[in-house]
């Protein structure tokens, strides 16, 4: 990163937070945003740019479910330049090899969080859009009328759960980029889940069984007919946004996936 640039971060983050910043480092992770590293005295703090609107809603139910350490805290924000600052996490290098039950506990939080947030997710018009572009609309179609056809199950998501954004901290499980968080239905998360870890029906069924014991009430008989569809909808909604970024090196390895859950979809769409 040229120097210019690390002064301008310093420059708008001094403004935000009223401290001095001491060092400016990028950070590699990330494509939709610039995401840069603060040194400020014994204290380091992320800086997030956000190439269009800041999502402001969605960062203050952030920092709302920080008080329950699942998350960081938001510090600051600049709604005109798009920036926002967070407490830094120290974490593991690697992220979670596993679906805990602590993750799925914290995840459920989050499903549960009263955010007042009134935005719901559209993933039907880019579904559409990236199925139009294979020329698989009617596949799209069909996925739109099965979803459609089961009782909806709205709760405050996520809806970006990559393994990058799932942490290993000392004190557990954390769950960072909360951009796209709103309004959603909560088998996307649980898709995503299933996809990030490389769960086959098998597992993803024992996972819809353990969080539904968390949450204490029955496995609806849909439930692993919804989570199927939902992963072919993440699977696609997943791969266009990669190969729109010029990341094709990370949805290559998604495709073979989606041919298996669109097998198994397709079995619940009959």
């Amino acid at each position: 990163m040229q120097s210019s640039e690390k002064q301008k971060v310093a420059r708008q983050a001094q403004a935000i937070l009223g401290l001095h910043i001491d060092g400016v480092q990028s950070l590699e992770k990330g494509l939709s945003n610039q995401n840069y590293l603060l040194r400020c005295a014994d204290r380091r703090y992320v800086f997030k740019r956000y190439p269009r609107t800041l999502p402001k809603s969605s960062l203050l139910a952030q920092d709302s479910l920080a008080k329950f350490g699942i998350t960081s805290h938001l510090l600051g924000y600049d709604v005109d330049k798009q920036v926002a600052i967070f407490d830094y996490v120290p974490a593991d290098d690697n992220p979670p090899n596993e679906i805990t039950d602590q993750l799925l506990s914290r995840l459920l939080l989050i499903h549960q969080f009263d955010s007042h947030h009134t935005t719901l997710l559209d993933w039907r018009t880019p579904l559409l859009s990236a199925c139009a572009r294979t020329k698989g609309h009617m596949w799209a179609e069909q996925l739109i009328d099965k979803l459609s056809s089961l009782p909806a199950d709205l709760a405050f998501c996520h809806n970006d759960l990559v393994l990058d954004n799932l942490l290993l901290s000392d004190s557990g499980v954390q769950f960072i980029d909360f951009e796209y968080a709103c309004l959603n239905d909560l088998y996307f998360d649980l898709a995503a889940l299933v996809i990030s870890f490389e769960l086959d029906l098998s597992a993803g069924e024992r996972l819809l069984t353990r969080y539904y014991r968390l949450k204490c009430k029955q496995l609806p008989e849909h439930a692993l007919a919804k989570l199927a569809s939902f992963c072919c909808v993440y699977l696609i909604l997943s791969i266009a946004w990669y190969e729109q970024q010029g990341a094709k090196q990370k949805a290559a390895p998604l495709y073979p996936w989606l041919e298996r859950w669109r097998l198994n979809a397709a079995q619940s769409l009959c």
